[in-house]
C-alpha cells in the first residue's frame, strides 16, 4: 500500500509537468520570436522628428540603401545625383536618409544660402566629421584633411603647410613650374594633331598626365625629363608608335608605359574613390588591406616614393640652393626652423610631412585634371565663348601676341582678365569636379527650423536645386539669423540656371564701363566654403588659369559629333567625363 501511495505521490507532479514540458518548445519559439521582433524594431530606421523622409526608407532595416543601389544601377554607376533627387522628390530643401543598414539618419541640404551659412559661420555647430576623415585615413592618416578641426595634428599640419597657398609662393614657385609643364602638353598635342591629320583623339589620359606633371613639378621640382608627358612625346617620335583610325571617326594613339609613380597615384586615387561610395569605409579599408596585395604594395610604394623625394629635396638644400624650388622643400625648411627654435634635431620624415607631401600630389592632380577635362569640352561646345576668350587673351597679352610667343607665367598670373575668371567659374558651376561636401553636427543645432541632433551628418550637394535648377521655396523665418543677415550670392535666374552662360559672373562698372568679375554673383560650391574648404583651391585656380590661357592661345577646339562629346560622367574621388575627345586646329 505504501508503495502504491508513494508511487501515486511521485507520479502526480510528473503527470502535471508532462504537458508543460511538451509546451516548452512552443514557449521558447514564442519568446524568441518576440525578442527577435523587438530587436528588429529596434534596428529599424528611426526618423528625426519633423524632417521629411521617404516612408519606404523606414520600412526595412536596409534604410535608403535599396533606393540608392537601384539608382546607381539605372544611371550607369552614377551615385551622387541620388542625394539631391531625394529633396526634389519630397519637395523639401532638407530631408533625411539612411545610408546603411542599422545606421542613424543623415540629412541632405540642397539650399546654397543655408549651406553657405553652415560652412562659413556656424563652425561651432558643424565641423568636418569623422565620416569624411575615415575615408581619407586609409591612404593618408596624418594629412590634415583626415583630421577633425579639434585635432592637434590638424592644427600642427595647417601651420606646416599654410604658406603653400600664399600668393607669393604660388606666383614665385608654383606658377613657373606649371607654365613649363603646360608647354609639354602643347608640344604633345601639336604632334598628335599633325599625326591625326585633324581627326579627334581622346584627351583625357593626356590631361591626367599633364596635371600630374604640373603638381609633381610644384611639389617635388620634377624636371622635364622626369615628366610623364615627356615620355609620351618621345613615344610619339619613336617607330613604336601605333596610330589606329577608329570607326567613330577618332584616332587612337598607343602610349608609353606609365611611370611607377603615376601608376601608384592613379590606383590609389581610384581606390580612394571607392572609399567615397562605400557605406562602411573603415571596415572596407580593413578588409581590402587584408585581401588585396596590390593595395598593400601601392601603400608601401607611396611611402618609398615620398622618402626618396624628401632625400632629393634635402640634397638640394644641403647643396646651398637658397631658393625654394618646391612645396616639399618649403615643408622641410619649416621643419628646420621649428627645430632650431625648439632646440632639437629636425625630423624630416615625420608622418605629417610624408602625408602632407603625398596628399598635395593626389588632391591637386585629381581635381585639376577633372576640371580641365570638363573645360576643354565646354570650349568646343561653345565656339562663341572660345572665340571671345581668345580675343580677350590676345588683347590682354598684347606684347606676347605682337611677338608671336606664349604669354609668360608672370603675365598670366598678374594680368586681370575678368572674362577668363568668369569662364573658369561658370565651368566649375555647371561641371564641377567635386559635387558634394558635408559637415557633422557638433551639438544639437537647428537647420531650416528643424532640430538636427548632435552627431548627424549633413550632405550638401553642389548640384540640383539652387545650383542647376530653381531652389525649393523656403520661408525666410525658418532660416538662422546669420543666414538671413550675412548671406551673399542670392540666386540664379530660374530661366537660365541650367544653361552655360559666362556673363552671369560679370558686372558692368558704371564708372569705367568695363566688365568686372564678381565671385559672389550666385550659388557655387565647387571647392566648398569656410575654414574647412578645399585647401588647394588657389593652386587649382592657378593651374586652370594657366592651362586654359595657353590652350586657347595655341589651339582652336573644334565642335565634335554627339557620340564624341557626350556629357556622361563617372563618380569617384571626383566626378569626371567618361568621354573627353578633342579635335584641334593649331593656331600660329
Amino acid at each position: 500500500m505504501s508503495d502504491n501511495v508513494t508511487h501515486s505521490r511521485m507520479a502526480l507532479p510528473i503527470a502535471v509537468a508532462a504537458p508543460v514540458v511538451d509546451r516548452l518548445p512552443i514557449l521558447t519559439i514564442l519568446v524568441g520570436s518576440g525578442l527577435l521582433y523587438l530587436v528588429y524594431r529596434w534596428l529599424m530606421p528611426k526618423p528625426i522628428p519633423g524632417i521629411p523622409y521617404s516612408p519606404e526608407h523606414t520600412r526595412s532595416i536596409m534604410g535608403s540603401l535599396p533606393s540608392f543601389l537601384e539608382f546607381v544601377k539605372e544611371n550607369q554607376g552614377r551615385s551622387k545625383p541620388w542625394f539631391p533627387e531625394q529633396n526634389v522628390k519630397l519637395g523639401s530643401a532638407l530631408v533625411q536618409i539612411w545610408e546603411t543598414p542599422f545606421s542613424r539618419p543623415s540629412c541632405v541640404l540642397t539650399d546654397f544660402q543655408e549651406a553657405q551659412d553652415i560652412l562659413m559661420r556656424r563652425t561651432k555647430d558643424f565641423d568636418r566629421g569623422m565620416r569624411d576623415s575615415i575615408v581619407f585615413q586609409g591612404t593618408g592618416k596624418y594629412h590634415h584633411i583626415s583630421q577633425t578641426s579639434q585635432s592637434p595634428i590638424f592644427k600642427a599640419n595647417k601651420a606646416l603647410v599654410k604658406d603653400l597657398m600664399s600668393p607669393r609662393f604660388l606666383a614665385d614657385v608654383s606658377a613657373p613650374e606649371i607654365h613649363s609643364k603646360v608647354q609639354l602638353l602643347l608640344r604633345m598635342w601639336s604632334k598628335k594633331t599633325q599625326l591625326a591629320k585633324g581627326k579627334p583623339f581622346n584627351a583625357r589620359p593626356d590631361i591626367i598626365e599633364a596635371a600630374l606633371d604640373m603638381i609633381n613639378a610644384a611639389a617635388f621640382a620634377y624636371d622635364e625629363d622626369s615628366c610623364s608627358v615627356s615620355r609620351q612625346i618621345r613615344h610619339l617620335d619613336s617607330p613604336d608608335v601605333r596610330i589606329d583610325e577608329k570607326r567613330d571617326g577618332s584616332v587612337d594613339f598607343s602610349r608609353a608605359p606609365d611611370t611607377e609613380q603615376a601608376v601608384v597615384v592613379h590606383e590609389l586615387g581610384v581606390y580612394l574613390g571607392t572609399q567615397f561610395v562605400s557605406p562602411v569605409p573603415r571596415l572596407a579599408h580593413a578588409f581590402n588591406y587584408l585581401t588585396r596585395p596590390r593595395l598593400r604594395r601601392n601603400l608601401a610604394k607611396k611611402e618609398e616614393i615620398v622618402f626618396t623625394e624628401i632625400r632629393r629635396a634635402l640634397k638640394r638644400i644641403e647643396a646651398g640652393e637658397s631658393t625654394t624650388a618646391s612645396a616639399l622643400e618649403h615643408l622641410l625648411r619649416r621643419e628646420m626652423e621649428s627645430a632650431r627654435k625648439a632646440g632639437r634635431e629636425p625630423n624630416f620624415f615625420t608622418p605629417s610631412i610624408r602625408d602632407e607631401g603625398w596628399g598635395y600630389i593626389v588632391a591637386g592632380h585629381e581635381t585639376s585634371a577633372t576640371a580641365i577635362s570638363w573645360q576643354v569640352k565646354l570650349l568646343a561646345d561653345h565656339p562663341e565663348v572660345q572665340t571671345k576668350l581668345r580675343a580677350v587673351l590676345r588683347a590682354a597679352y598684347s606684347d606676347a601676341a605682337a611677338s608671336n610667343r606664349l604669354p609668360t607665367a608672370r603675365e598670366i598670373t598678374s594680368t586681370p582678365i575678368p572674362y577668363l575668371d568668369a569662364f573658369l567659374e561658370e565651368a566649375l558651376r555647371v561641371r564641377g569636379p567635386v559635387l558634394m561636401t558635408g559637415r557633422e553636427a557638433k551639438r544639437d543645432a537647428y537647420v531650416l527650423g528643424h532640430l538636427v541632433p548632435k552627431g548627424t551628418f549633413v550632405f550638401m550637394p553642389s548640384m540640383g536645386p539652387t545650383f542647376h535648377a530653381p531652389g525649393i521655396p523656403i520661408d525666410d523665418s525658418v532660416r538662422s539669423e546669420t543666414s538671413r543677415t550675412k548671406s551673399w550670392g542670392g540666386s540664379w535666374d530660374p530661366e537660365d540656371v541650367g544653361s552655360f552662360r559666362v556673363e552671369r559672373w560679370l558686372t558692368r562698372n558704371p564708372e569705367t564701363g568695363e566688365d568686372e568679375y564678381d565671385v559672389q554673383s550666385g550659388p557655387i560650391l565647387a571647392f566648398g566654403l569656410g575654414p574647412r574648404s578645399c585647401f588647394g583651391k588657389r593652386l587649382a585656380y592657378l593651374e586652370m588659369r594657366i592651362v586654359i590661357a595657353l590652350l586657347v592661345w595655341s589651339f582652336e577646339f573644334q565642335k565634335l559629333p554627339e557620340h564624341l562629346s557626350s556629357y556622361a560622367a563617372h563618380d569617384a574621388i571626383t566626378t569626371g567625363p567618361t568621354c573627353c575627345y578633342v579635335g584641334l586646329k593649331e593656331l600660329n
